[in-house]
């Protein structure tokens, strides 16, 4: 699901990778394989830029010095999935107000979900009340963030785990 401040879009796809080695890909890898292999709910590049490998560091570091768009992701556990279509109305008020767009990811496992809050926002001032928001409206404790992408060294209230922790712990669980 893509949130921005006038629309939320969803698309719908499970990708099952069987036999591929997702961290040899690179961008245009990915994109042979999710848009042009015509994989169920991908119609363009655009669909599938979220679970596409930032191996590139000039579009990167570009979007942060010239364009001054931060792109910050938490991962966040829970055992119970997020309701999006509830969650959808808190972001698209933010993005109303602010800027930009945040885009949802998950995984189930064993009983557990991964949820990703993957936000694109026009300055690096609107991280903070992006944090306050996921905090106060949807209710969120703690964390990872995404180690290659905009890195925050406080998210306000909510607690930042090490990235390799939070994965070894989530990955003992499932």
């Amino acid at each position: 699901m893509s949130i921005n401040g006038v629309a939320i879009n969803r698309k719908w796809y499970t990708l099952d990778p069987v036999g591929v080695d997702e961290k040899t890909q690179s961008c245009l890898d990915y994109a042979r394989r999710l848009v042009w292999a015509d994989t169920p709910g991908i119609d363009s590049l655009g669909d599938a830029q979220t679970i596409i490998q930032q191996n590139f560091l000039i579009s990167f570091y570009c979007g942060r010095q010239f364009l001054t768009i931060a792109n910050v992701e938490l991962f966040v556990k829970t055992e119970d999935p997020f309701d999006w279509d509830k969650i959808a109305l808190f972001l698209v008020k933010f993005h109303a107000k602010y800027s930009g767009r945040t885009d949802l990811r998950e995984r189930r496992r064993n009983g557990f979900t991964i949820t990703a809050f993957d936000a694109v926002v026009n300055t690096g001032e609107e991280i903070a009340p992006w944090f306050d928001m996921l905090y106060n409206d949807l209710k969120i404790k703690s964390g990872t963030p995404h180690p290659g992408k905009y890195v925050v060294a406080d998210a306000g209230n909510i607690q930042l785990i090490d990235h390799p922790k939070f994965w070894i712990d989530a990955s003992e669980t499932f």
